[in-house]
């Protein structure tokens, strides 16, 4: 009923019918939309597979070729036929005969409730997947999950990507483009999974939106696409996405290359942390993150001898709340916005101290803004390892050698 809708045209016909026969019953569903032609009768039913009967300007939502596939499946498990006639132009006439009673199914798969989980039968439909995590990919674990946006416009997909990711992952939905836009901007999650055909706005769309704004471009994006088509693929990967896969996928796989992704990220984070990096590198996610922190290093170097100078101060001069500046930091550095400052100012530190070798440490810490010598010396050390009065003691060593 779904599809005859989606393919008739406006004050078109959709014909329901039911006939009992003996010992069979017969459902048909028939319209007189655009119909499919017969070169694609026999692939219909192959899952993700979608018939190239969606005429121009008719502002058709494509789906992801599971319905009929999965209404295929489920027909079989009680013994029945579905079957399809079609001409293109006149319309399509879908056939589902079911045998009457339950003598034709086996006790082993009968259940003595109405079961809601259909999906959940024997028979796998969608892409299979295992629940448990795969040892040798595990994100480390941590109090806080990473987050996932997943957008996707079929239910059934959507539910059971949902599930795949839930045990690692703080999972967001989304149902279309825009939708996965305003959740981007919202949640910023660590990584995005999205289908490409989808109402309102498509996926490739999404992206491309997301690459070019400053605030989201080091977000990881993989897209979903129901064709192998290069030139698509192309255009994708041209859009900013990090990585594709085509339908039927392997969920697996999917798995893996999230986690890799989401791992590879934190293992930068964590190395730019540990290295105390206060200037861009070419290691960073994106332009956009080197231009935000050449401003903000910008902004630091102007301040540098204000006492005053604080994150609230900074966040105000790059036109961001001081949360979303946080957040801005600390995805692009790993470091939070006051460790970001410091940092950068220890770098300067240790040029001033090369440089100006006969500038007492105590001007050095003024003019870096800190208002107690003793102060920018246990900063210094706790940067360095050792106070400044080694680097100048060395450097006078050496000197003298």
């Amino acid at each position: 009923l779904s599809n005859a809708f989606k393919h008739s045209p406006e004050g078109g016909t959709i014909t329901l019918a039911l006939t009992l026969k003996t010992g069979s019953v017969t459902i048909s569903v028939k319209d007189n939309g655009t119909g499919i032609s017969q070169s694609e009768i026999d692939k219909i039913f192959d899952p993700y597979y979608q018939a190239e009967n969606v005429s121009p300007g008719n502002n058709i939502q494509m789906g992801t070729g599971i319905g009929l596939s999965l209404s295929k499946g489920i027909i079989e498990i009680h013994g029945g036929t579905i079957s399809v006639e079609s001409t293109t132009g006149s319309g399509t006439s879908f056939k589902v005969d079911l045998l009457l009673g339950d003598s034709h199914i086996d006790s082993s798969k009968k259940s003595e409730q109405v079961r809601s989980d259909i999906l959940h039968s024997e028979t796998t439909f969608l892409p299979d997947f295992q629940q448990s995590e795969p040892e040798a990919h595990k994100i480390e674990s941590s109090d806080k999950k990473p987050k996932i946006l997943i957008v996707e416009d079929n239910e059934d997909l959507l539910d059971m990507l949902k599930g795949l990711f839930e045990p690692m992952y703080n999972v967001i939905a989304a149902t279309n483009g825009e939708e996965g836009l305003e959740a981007a901007r919202r949640e910023i999650p660590d990584i995005i999974v999205t289908d490409d055909m989808m109402p309102r706005m498509k996926g490739t769309e999404m992206c491309q939106r997301i690459k070019n704004n400053s605030d989201l471009a080091h977000i990881p994006i993989i897209i979903l696409t129901v064709q192998d088509d290069t030139r698509k693929i192309n255009k994708a990967l041209m859009g900013g996405a990090d990585d594709y896969m085509t339908k039927p996928f392997d969920a697996s796989t999917l798995l893996l290359k999230c986690n890799n992704m989401v791992e590879s990220r934190q293992r930068l984070m964590a190395r730019l942390a540990q290295q105390g990096l206060a200037t861009p590198t070419t290691a960073t996610a994106s332009v956009f993150e080197q231009e935000f922190l050449v401003k903000a290093n910008e902004i630091i170097t102007r301040h540098i001898d204000n006492p005053a100078f604080n994150v609230d101060v900074l966040a105000e001069e790059l036109n961001m709340s001081r949360s979303k500046f946080y957040s801005k930091i600390k995805d692009a550095t790993g470091l939070t916005p006051n460790t970001y400052i410091l940092n950068h100012k220890m770098d300067k530190a240790m040029k001033l101290l090369q440089s100006e070798r006969d500038l007492p440490i105590s001007d050095i810490a003024y003019k870096l803004g800190f208002s107690s010598a003793r102060y920018f010396s246990l900063c210094f050390k706790d940067h360095f390892g050792y106070p400044p009065t080694e680097v100048r003691n060395r450097m006078k060593e050496n000197q003298d050698d």
